[in-house]
């Protein structure tokens, strides 16, 4: 499993095709397309749920990344 992911905009496919010839080789890199399309969580969540939820998975900010660049990377867990 690549350890390191590549993730780029998705108004870049010019950008991920490129990215995923010049890695297709390694196996320590993935080259994927941004998924994200806003906050998954609702605004009204429940006390069980909360407790649960306080931490937020992503640790790292790719936005401005995606912004500028048109990718950013992250390690994957």
């Amino acid at each position: 499993m690549p350890g390191i992911l590549m993730i780029v905009a998705r108004d870049r496919p010019d950008l991920y095709d490129r990215l995923r010839q010049e890695f297709s080789g390694d196996r320590a890199v993935a080259v994927v397309l941004d998924r994200r399309f806003g906050e998954r969580r609702s605004e009204t969540v429940d006390a069980a749920t909360a407790e649960q939820r306080l931490a937020d998975r992503r640790q790292r900010d790719i936005e401005d990344g995606l912004q500028r660049l048109g990718w950013a990377t992250a390690r994957r867990a």
